[in-house]
């Protein structure tokens, strides 16, 4: 039986940059498309020329965070589980390069260090592609990439392309996302991609392609999108996220023809043997957000809650 344990967390969070990088560049730093800009003006040769100098005003970004925290856990209850304390320092460091309007390089590194007897240090590589775009219409990104389809908080079945999976105790931690060319059309209410994923392809036909659109209606965004793959289950997906006040909802659904685990049944002599499915297999899920900060900006509220049907 497991046994409730008190948790204290000491999180202190440090902010470096370098090559002038503004407080507020990191939440911006990783847009979905790194060409486009909201220019509040209403001239559109000034719109032209306002996103150009934003672009080219600085051609390489060097920076990162750091993130220091304790950990304490004990027993409430007398067990032979001891107290645990721990120690870890962990962030991110990046290179944004900009050599002309129309191009973008950018590499990213995760790296963390557990302060335990051990010392563990280990630094990974999460992003590391380059941009550009056909006559500001079309947009190309190719290399290792951070890609999420789904919309859900806790789990998100249709994100079927990421090479990480969504953690429920951690469910902001970027996911790690796949060796991919990505193609991008937008449009002024909706979303064209199309993936070519290379991850574990050793032969031409072993290359996924994952399609997807989003479409927005309203208050709401829908996206439909399908995976497919010569030697695995193709899948189709649906996602829906909207509001109501101050409420945020979403969807997922995901249909697939078969699965690629192998289960393990009982036959009809009671023996367990192993099962590949190939009926209709649907995993669904929907849940909500809620945010409210106080007038004072001083503190906020918040709850999410989630079902998943697998």
């Amino acid at each position: 039986m497991r046994r409730p344990y008190v948790l204290l967390a000491v999180p202190l969070l440090l902010l470096l940059a370098a090559t002038a990088v503004q407080a507020d560049d990191w939440d911006t730093l990783f847009d979905d498309d790194p060409f486009s800009s909201e220019v509040s003006v209403t001239d559109e040769a000034a719109d032209t020329d306002h996103a150009l100098a934003l672009l080219s005003q600085e051609s390489i970004d060097i920076g990162g965070r750091v993130q220091f925290g304790l950990n304490y856990s004990a027993p409430l209850e007398d067990t032979i589980l001891e107290p645990d304390f721990r120690a870890s320092l962990n962030g991110q460091v990046y290179l944004d390069a900009r050599p002309t309007v129309d191009t973008r390089f950018l590499a990213r590194g995760d790296f963390s260090l557990d302060a335990s007897d051990d010392a563990e240090f280990s630094l990974e590589l999460a992003e590391l592609f380059a941009d550009w775009n056909y006559d500001n219409s079309v947009y190309f990104r190719a290399g290792k990439q951070n890609v999420s389809w789904g919309v859900g908080y806790f789990f998100s079945p249709a994100d079927v392309i990421s090479v990480g999976r969504l953690d429920p105790e951690e469910p902001d931690a970027a996911r790690e996302g796949p060796v991919a060319l990505r193609i991008h059309v937008p449009q002024r209410r909706q979303d064209y991609h199309l993936f070519a994923l290379f991850d574990g392809a050793d032969s031409l036909d072993q290359v996924a392609l994952a399609p997807r659109a989003t479409f927005v209606v309203g208050r709401s965004e829908i996206g439909v999108g399908g995976f497919y793959r010569a030697d695995r289950v193709p899948r189709g997906m649906l996602t829906l996220s909207t509001s109501i006040a101050n409420i945020d909802l979403f969807g997922e659904a995901v249909l697939s023809k078969g699965s690629d685990r192998t289960f393990v049944e009982l036959d009809q002599q009671g023996d367990l043997a192993a099962v590949r499915r190939e009926d209709w297999i649907v995993q669904a899920t929907a849940g909500f957000q809620f945010s409210r900060p106080d007038p004072d900006g001083l503190f906020s509220v918040s709850m999410a809650a989630q079902y998943y049907y697998n």
